[in-house]
């Protein structure tokens, strides 16, 4: 007959317990590193397309452009916090802020803490 030594079963279903954990952490983690490289190719994008209808428009309707015409709750331009955000994460400088919003994006950086200069 076979003699079954409960603490041992309980600190192997733990053990395995811990590895699953440890499991699910790490393809958490490499998921969320996935995402961020995501975020910050479609951040590029958005700027690339940006800085293109800019290039194409005339001084009249760049300050349309400037804002897309979509103005956040808190009156700034989407594309402000999309260049803030690739300042943060080191994919732009100021001095490659397009001018129209450059004052904006300087201002909001700010207002973060962000060093821009």
């Amino acid at each position: 007959m076979f003699k079954f030594d409960k603490n041992k079963i309980e600190q192997i279903k733990q053990g395995r317990k811990v590895e699953m954990q440890n499991k699910d952490i790490s393809d958490i983690s490499i998921g969320q590193v996935k995402q961020d490289d995501d975020i910050t190719n479609n951040f590029i994008a958005n700027a690339e397309i940006y800085e293109m209808l800019l290039s194409q428009s005339s001084v009249n309707e760049a300050s349309n452009i400037s804002t897309f015409s979509v103005r956040k709750s808190g009156g700034e331009s989407g594309m402000v916090e999309v260049y803030v955000a690739l300042i943060l994460r080191g994919k732009k400088t100021i001095e490659e802020v397009p001018a129209v919003i450059r004052e904006q994006v300087r201002i909001r950086c700010k207002e973060l803490e962000i060093p821009v200069e």
